[in-house]
């Protein structure tokens, strides 16, 4: 874990995110979400996260939410895609394709947490397109179980 002194007043929060890594390390997946006001530390804490991920034998890939018009769906999760071995992620034409293509990434993330535990950081949701909430949100449900 990520010595405390390194991150002042955060000994809860890192306290909480080494449980919930080693939750994923024994197979019970979860969500964690960081929330606050610009400028409070929370990519230092993430950062902080994804150090100890990585010591412990995570496989750790890293996205962010752009704020543009223009951005193409699941933008955020490209990297995080990539790492399970989804190379290309277009929109489907048919909207009920949208559903193979999140059983598609569902697979291949229970997949890919047999070889190594996995940790995807993703920053600035709060920018994200709605086609990443949706997979998110999506992806969430199972990893409870």
């Amino acid at each position: 874990m990520v010595a405390p002194h390194s991150l002042l007043g955060r000994e809860a929060e890192l306290a909480l995110a080494a449980r919930r890594l080693q939750e994923a390390a024994a197979g019970r997946g979860g969500v964690l979400l960081i929330t606050g006001e610009p400028g409070i530390g929370k990519s230092t804490l993430g950062s902080a996260i994804v150090e100890d991920a990585i010591t412990q034998g995570f496989s750790v890939a890293s996205g962010r939410a752009l704020e543009l018009s223009s951005a193409p769906p699941w933008l955020p999760l490209w990297p995080c895609l990539r790492g399970i071995g989804i190379a290309r992620v277009l929109l489907p034409a048919n909207p009920e394709e949208v559903y193979g293509l999140w059983e598609d990434v569902l697979a291949a993330l229970s997949e890919a947490s047999r070889r190594a535990p996995l940790l995807w950081w993703l920053e600035d949701l709060h920018a994200a397109d709605a086609q990443t909430l949706d997979l998110l949100v999506f992806l969430a449900h199972p990893l409870r179980a």
